[in-house]
């Protein structure tokens, strides 16, 4: 047998949705109403086919046919009436897990929850949005539109009120915007506000559901992070223009002690030969001698101030240039390796670092440590790359003898590209020198 609702599906499901819409007092007189005229119709003819023309039966009916009424109404009434306790019990307990739900989301994302009614003019604030605000005692306000408008930052408000009135008109349904409010003693808070627009079956709005996400914490971080970003800048430049200085004052100091040094003997050597004598090819030969070195000295401080081009040459072979022109004038010998990964995956400023930083270590290593021997290893992988040199020169006490200009030189550099320097030095022992840093610069 087909049901009425598998016969008219749409038909039923349209009366079951208006039916569940009249509310339940309604719905129990109409379902009484419609039982009575039921009743009212067909009782008698169900009397008379129970008594089948016995009138003394007839009779008998009549008399209790309004108890049975009462009783089948009332049993009729006790079912629906159950049917809708236990929907109304099962709504509640719905309700119940779907409040716990929304005040636990409501916890996790610390955000303040409110309900404003536009044709009552009157706000109802949860818990943390009263919080938020530093309200104590009021959970209703009214004449909310007015007390939202004197709780935004005056530099905010007429930015914040076009955007919201300028969605109402257009007739947008939801809105967001960040700005500044303050709270009841006039404390700044910086809030994210987002509004959902509660419209009629018209298109007119009557409310609002809004949510205001506290950002005070997040954006005093972030202010703090980009103070300490602009001050670390700052100390950068600072280190970089530092050791920019002491290079100059250190070329200075090289040109005077070296050079001008030289040419003032040469100098010398000249006047005396003016003045005429009996080693004059002596002279000469001196002073051609300490042309030559002046020469020398020149072409390797020029080399050392000229950056070589890395898009031209190999790491390794500007390292072996550098080491050419040491061997010309000092007596050392060098071990050289450069792995091929270090062309490889090191850029072409991690390129000149390291040439800057082996530059300066060997410098240092000539001039103080009077070695015989230096050794060079530049190792590259995919997370970083390690600059190893060593000497066998006298070495000293790392805890005792102050860090000098090269090496703070050296760590400037480092400090750039996030390295790390490390020494390893002992008197008569030789120094070592670890110097590494990522390839993957961090953000």
């Amino acid at each position: 047998m087909i049901k009425f609702g598998q016969a008219f599906p749409l038909f039923t499901a349209k009366y079951q949705h208006m039916f569940a819409r009249i509310p339940v007092p309604v719905r129990l007189s109409l379902a009484y109403l419609i039982f009575g005229i039921l009743w009212i119709v067909f009782s008698g003819q169900l009397a008379a086919r129970i008594a089948a023309g016995n009138t003394e039966r007839m009779q008998e009916i009549e008399q209790y046919k309004g108890i049975f009424f009462v009783l089948l109404s009332t049993l009729f009434l006790l079912i629906l009436s159950r049917s809708m306790y236990k929907r109304l019990i099962r709504t509640l307990e719905e309700y119940k897990i779907m409040e716990k739900k929304n005040d636990a989301l409501v916890t996790a994302t610390k955000e303040g929850i409110y309900e404003y009614n536009i044709r009552e003019d009157k706000v109802i604030f949860n818990a943390t949005m009263r919080q938020i605000l530093g309200i104590t005692n009021n959970k209703t306000i009214y004449d909310a539109r007015r007390f939202w408008e004197t709780h935004i930052h005056p530099d905010d408000l007429q930015r914040v009120l076009q955007q919201f009135d300028g969605a109402m008109k257009a007739g947008i349904n939801y809105w967001r915007e960040e700005y500044r409010a303050l709270t009841i003693t006039g404390q700044v808070r910086h809030v994210l506000h987002s509004v959902y627009i509660l419209k009629d079956d018209w298109g007119t709005a009557y409310g609002v559901i809004g949510a205001i996400h506290d950002m005070t914490e997040f954006r005093l971080l972030e202010r703090e992070y980009h103070r300490q970003q602009l001050l670390q800048k700052m100390e950068l430049t600072r280190s970089v223009i530092n050791a920019e200085e002491k290079e100059r004052n250190r070329w200075a100091e090289e040109l005077h002690d070296n050079i001008a040094q030289m040419l003032s003997v040469a100098t010398l050597y000249a006047g005396s030969l003016q003045q005429g004598g009996k080693d004059t090819d002596a002279l000469a030969a001196r002073i051609k001698e300490m042309l030559d070195m002046s020469v020398q000295e020149i072409r390797q401080l020029s080399a050392n101030l000229k950056p070589p081009r890395f898009e031209e040459q190999l790491l390794k072979d500007a390292i072996a240039s550098l080491i050419r022109y040491i061997t010309r004038v000092k007596s050392v010998e060098f071990s050289v390796l450069v792995a091929e990964e270090a062309d490889q995956l090191l850029d072409e400023e991690q390129k000149l670092m390291v040439y800057r930083i082996v530059q300066e270590q060997v410098n240092n290593i000539i001039k103080h440590a009077a070695a015989s021997a230096i050794s060079i290893r530049i190792e590259a992988s995919e997370e970083n790359a390690l600059v190893r040199i060593s000497d066998n020169g006298r070495g000293f006490d790392v805890h005792i003898q102050p860090e000098g200009t090269g090496m703070k030189n050296i760590r400037s550099r480092l400090e750039l590209f996030q390295g790390a320097l490390h020494i390893k030095s002992s008197p008569g022992r030789g120094c070592e020198l670890q110097a590494s840093f990522p390839l993957q610069q961090l953000a």
